[in-house]
């Protein structure tokens, strides 16, 4: 398992050769990667206490809604980015 990181530190900078940004576009998309990583801790970190919260059904709606929520903004954040 250890191995994924170094393989996808050498499969981006493959992706980057390929895909060249102008200065201009450069500070929107690492300010959307780091939105990304953001929002992916929070779902994990959700999707971690749904294994550790008790049967309260409240809270795993909660849990599950959040979990939805975050996926819906990055996919909204990517696609208004997209636009440009």
């Amino acid at each position: 398992a250890w191995v994924l990181v170094p393989l996808w530190a050498l499969a981006a900078i493959e992706l980057a050769k390929y895909f060249r940004l102008a200065d201009a576009e450069l500070l929107p998309a690492l300010g959307q990667a780091f939105l990304i990583m953001l929002l992916m801790a929070l779902g994990w970190l959700n999707m971690a206490g749904l294994s550790l919260s008790g049967g309260d059904e409240q809270t795993l709606r909660l849990r599950w809604a959040v979990i939805g929520g975050t996926i819906v903004l990055g996919a909204v954040t990517t696609f208004l980015i997209g636009l440009g």
